[in-house]
């Protein structure tokens, strides 16, 4: 603790034995030796201060139907000189998801009190506390409505590089956030084994239909224990907005060998009803139709078409795959089969919060089979292209035909120079309650219906071959 002086020995006159000012001193060494002792110490009671304080954890996971959020592309919006999204007619709105599905309780583990063996749940709920999802990313700020912003790729497989400024890169240097409105919780509610459905409402701070390197991050604050004021956070790593089209393609049908010209079992027909559905159990989340003057779908040679997109989780494997459902009703009989279409969703997201500019421009596709090998990368997956329509992911025609024809550009098709992106329709997952199941396509059998959803549980859990 001190030093024995040098001068301990010195015997002045009139001083008695010892100098009494000199006789012990602190050195450095000994203040060298405290900080030794101290700091670690002292170190460990911060760090403890921030354990008890930050203590709090969420568990977050997807819903049993496997999508976290949903809209419909092809509603009418325009980018502005920054890259942002807005509403057509609502310019300072921003256009994008607008309700977010997940499920979540409280993981906080309990305090063990020094000395006993004595547990103190976490418990989370009452009076005053409230729940908060937060959506973090940056922004592809040179997509365009018609996806003209996107990596675009052919059935061959070419890859067309999107065209973009300065002031609008593919990808904002910056992070942003979109926080939902709050949802209040009674005492417990979290505190339980099997996390729940909880529907957080973004309408007043949308995350953008071109949002890049998502997370979802969900955020308590509330009684935590037996601290009045305590904070809760867990966050999911989702896949970035995945977009899903159907379209009219009663122009040919597919006669089990080849695409054909329609004919009197396979007529050219206009679509009167369509349903979106997603997930396995399939889930409805989307209609369009319905009544005199708003058919969902005209036919050939300006088809109409619905472009969704969709917030997936990220797949547990390399084989599982998320199913998209179109459930088409004909305005005449006959009606053409439902069709499912299957992604594992599609990344848009660096490595790194910050990366070179170079890193950018040269993108990588498919980083959930096989992972770069470079310290910094960008992963932006491709789009696909259909007879001349950017369409998204999934490019689902509806035809009449036996069983699942071939890609439609593999014979080619021809291509057409037009096709109307429908507007409006009912977003159902944006509504309060539980999502209800796919509506049966009327001309479907028991049977057809079974092994549809069969499938689609199948290729859900990974297990497609």
């Amino acid at each position: 603790m001190v030093t024995k002086s040098i001068w301990w020995d010195v015997v002045p006159l009139g001083f008695g034995n010892h100098l009494p000012s000199v006789g012990y001193v602190v050195t450095y060494n000994n203040m060298r030796y405290m900080a030794d002792v101290m700091i670690p110490r002292a170190v460990g009671y911060s760090a403890g201060m921030i354990d008890f304080f930050f203590r709090g954890r969420l568990e977050v996971t997807p819903t049993d139907h496997s999508v976290f959020a949903v809209m419909n592309q092809g509603d009418s919006h325009f980018m502005d000189a920054d890259g942002y999204p807005r509403k057509t007619g609502q310019p300072t709105k921003i256009f994008g998801f607008e309700s977010v599905r997940l499920k979540v309780r409280n993981a906080t583990p309990a305090i063990i009190e020094s000395g006993t063996s004595v547990n103190v749940p976490q418990s989370t709920g009452g009076p005053g506390s409230r729940l908060v999802a937060i959506a973090r990313y940056h922004r592809n700020a040179c997509y365009e409505p018609d996806l003209r912003g996107e990596r675009v790729r052919t059935r061959d497989g070419t890859i067309t590089e999107p065209v973009c400024t300065e002031r609008r890169p593919v990808r904002t240097s910056y992070q942003e956030i979109s926080v939902s409105a709050p949802l209040s919780l009674a005492l417990g509610e979290l505190d339980v084994a099997a996390p729940i459905e909880r529907r957080f409402d973004f309408s007043n701070d949308p995350i953008p239909v071109n949002a890049t390197d998502l997370f979802i991050q969900v955020a308590y604050r509330g009684p935590l224990g037996e601290e009045r004021d305590g904070i809760a956070v867990g966050m999911y790593d989702v896949s970035e907005p995945t977009f899903a089209a159907a379209w009219n393609n009663t122009d040919y049908h597919w006669n089990g060998a080849a695409w054909a010209p329609p004919n009197t079992a396979n007529p050219i027909r206009n679509i009167y009803n369509y349903w979106g559905c997603v997930g396995s159990p399939s889930k409805y989340v989307y209609h369009f139709g319905g009544s005199q003057g708003n058919i969902a779908m005209p036919p050939p040679p300006i088809p109409g078409y619905v472009r969704l997109a969709f917030i997936f989780p990220k797949p547990i494997s390399a084989t599982q795959r998320f199913a998209v459902r179109s459930v088409p009703t004909m305005q005449d009989f006959p009606h053409a089969p439902a069709r499912s279409g299957f992604t594992r969703g599609q990344i848009r997201q660096a490595n790194k919060e910050i990366v070179p500019a170079s890193v950018v421009a040269s993108p990588v596709s498919g980083c959930f089979l096989s992972p770069p090998s470079a310290p910094e990368h960008w992963c932006f997956d491709p789009v696909e292209k259909r007879r001349g329509i950017v369409f998204g992911e999934i490019a689902q025609p509806i035809y009449f035909g036996l069983g699942d024809g071939s890609d439609v550009d593999s014979v080619p098709l021809p291509p057409w120079t037009n096709a109307i992106a429908r507007t409006g329709g009912n977003n159902m997952f944006d509504m309060p309650g539980d999502l209800l199941n796919c509506p049966s396509q009327p001309s479907a059998t028991p049977a057809e219906i079974e092994d549809l959803e069969l499938f689609e549980e199948i290729v859900a859990r990974g297990s497609e071959h």
